[in-house]
């Protein structure tokens, strides 16, 4: 929040530099975790370890402060030369960003496959330590995302923000050293280091591979649907600070709670298959075109909140909420039940030289290169090309595909779930191109401005197409 809030000011909000952005922030993730996983299984201490990491984490983001000095001083000096050559000015905000994010970013990604290595002690419960961990993190992430939005870059400011983030790190680190400390007491004896199979060609490594290609698309269709929606929300609900906060929020929240259903689901039953992994790309393209089909009535529910509050900054807030949970939490639920499902299945599938550790770091890297290329695509290309509306039932599209992928290299062949698939395939295609769905001046209408107009005589659609046909006349 507190790095996208800077880069912000300096690069400006518009969707190409809040995708470099993202992208080189979620760059710095993928990379780690697939190094530092790796790395990381050649450590016999990996809760020291990760002691080790969040120090660091600490340290460089302190250094960022510094860092973000110099990318001002160096965005000022070059934007006029470069201003008028896009690729240039893109490049130098790619640069940039990379300054500032990049070396923190990379030690946290190593975070996650690091932990769960040292708290995993039977592989037989990788999917209930992986589900449990992500949740955890997420959870810390929803805090993190409303305290900094609402109470520390408002009240602290930018600096202050960051230094409190960097003294969580110092804490969290020190935490897990008195943890390693006192599991070293325990065995008396500090461990011999683990010894790392030979490299061997498996049968499954192509499998292995396809999979984690097809949990790259998965990241890049959560990326989509996120910039999409948050592009729409931004109009009916207002683009503040406080609404960007809330969706992301939201967002996260539903991550916490589909990765906290899988640990359920998995304590209970072991099972975990491609269809499991099908079916999950199923409910997120039918999560995401129902909240398409029924936006036409959700921002309905704004107006009467900011009525029962009297306008009052509480009843903006819970508007934005209700709406942004309404559209994007259905699908956040999905994509964190998505997460640890694709890490337990992975095992099987890999060669015998992947430990744990590597095992989560490859998998979170190719997701979030996935969300990496799905950032600079849907910023780029996807959005000013269809439009936010439409990228979204693309998406759902492309959720599709990959269950239907699924489907069919899954034994037996589910043929009633294949033809059910293409079935919401062409629902998709139907909402996206058609106009049966797609409401151009309810999607340009802000419900929080404009919702309460006309004393509530007229409906949103019909407030939104009065000031659509005032706008025409001017």
């Amino acid at each position: 929040m507190a790095w996208v809030k800077a880069l912000g000011l300096i690069f400006g909000h518009t969707v190409h530099a809040i995708a470099s952005v993202l992208a080189v922030f979620m760059a710095g993730l993928a990379v780690g975790s697939a190094y530092l996983g790796n790395w990381g299984e050649q450590r016999a201490e990996p809760i020291l370890l990760y002691t080790g990491i969040e120090f660091l984490v600490a340290a460089s983001g302190v250094a960022s402060l510094l860092g973000l000095a110099g990318v001002r001083l160096l965005y000022v000096t070059a934007s006029p030369t470069v201003g008028a050559l896009p690729p240039l000015l893109l490049a130098l905000r790619f640069f940039g960003a990379a300054i500032v994010l990049f070396i923190p970013t990379f030690l946290m990604g190593g975070t996650l496959p690091i932990l769960v290595r040292g708290i995993t002690r039977d592989p037989a419960d990788l999917g209930k330590r992986v589900s449990q961990l992500y949740w955890v993190n997420t959870l810390g992430a929803v805090v993190g995302t409303l305290l900094s939005g609402f109470v520390l870059l408002p009240t602290l400011g930018l600096r202050a923000t960051v230094l409190c983030a960097a003294i969580l790190n110092v804490l969290a680190g020190l935490l897990a050293l008195r943890i390693a400390k006192g599991e070293r007491f325990r065995r008396g004896v500090a461990p011999a280091l683990p010894q790392m199979a030979s490299p061997s060609t498996s049968p499954h490594h192509s499998a292995f591979s396809f999979l984690l290609f097809l949990f790259g698309v998965v990241g890049a269709t959560a990326l989509a649907y996120e910039i999409a929606w948050t592009r729409l929300l931004a109009i009916t609900i207002s683009s503040s600070t406080y609404a960007f906060t809330l969706i992301l929020a939201t967002f996260l929240a539903g991550t916490v709670l589909g990765s906290a259903l899988f640990q359920r689901y998995f304590s209970k039953s072991r099972q975990v298959s491609l269809t499991t992994f099908s079916r999950t790309q199923t409910w997120i393209a039918i999560a995401a075109l129902s909240s398409l089909i029924l936006f036409h009535w959700i921002p309905a529910v704004i107006p009467p909140l900011l009525r029962l509050t009297n306008q009052s900054f509480l009843g903006l807030v819970l508007a934005q909420f209700v709406t942004s949970a309404l559209t994007v939490l259905p699908i956040a639920i999905i994509f964190g039940f998505n997460f640890p499902a694709v890490v337990v299945l992975l095992p099987g599938r890999a060669n015998t030289a992947s430990g744990r550790s590597a095992l989560v770091g490859r998998a979170y890297a190719a997701n979030t290169i996935g969300v990496v290329a799905g950032s600079v695509l849907t910023g780029f290309w996807l959005v000013p090309w269809l439009g936010s509306f439409r990228v979204i039932a693309f998406a759902a599209g492309m959720n599709l595909l990959l269950a239907m992928e699924l489907e069919r290299r899954s034994r037996p062949v589910h043929k009633p779930a294949l033809a059910m698939n293409l079935l919401f395939l062409l629902l998709a295609f139907v909402v996206g191109c058609s106009s049966l769905v797609y409401h151009q001046p309810l999607l340009s209408f802000s419900a929080v401005l404009y919702g309460n107009s006309y004393k509530g005589r007229l409906t949103l659609s019909e407030i939104a197409r009065t000031l659509s046909s005032f706008k025409r006349r001017e």
